[in-house]
């Protein structure tokens, strides 16, 4: 996977990876946070250690996450499968 500190507004994101039924659903398997190696992401773990105005300089939070679909059943999940 290409590193997000190559594009200049990325922030460090979580990747999920799914399991997905033919009834729709889908659920989370694992997960993995991807650094974005910015210094000017409070996040990161390249984040700048000097003194500054992090609150206004540096993104707070994570970006959106990205979910993978790494399975694929050919079946309903248990959840519909148990009628909830």
């Amino acid at each position: 996977m290409e590193n997000c500190g190559r594009h200049p507004r990325a922030m460090c994101y979580e990747t999920q990876y799914m399991r997905e039924y033919s009834c729709g659903h889908s659920w989370g398997r694992n997960r993995q946070v991807i650094d974005c190696l910015r210094t000017a992401c409070a996040l990161s773990s390249r984040h700048d250690p000097a003194p500054h105005n992090c609150q206004q300089k540096c993104a707070q939070q994570m970006a959106a996450p990205v979910r993978v679909v790494q399975e694929r059943f050919d079946k309903h999940c248990d959840r519909c499968i148990l009628g909830g």
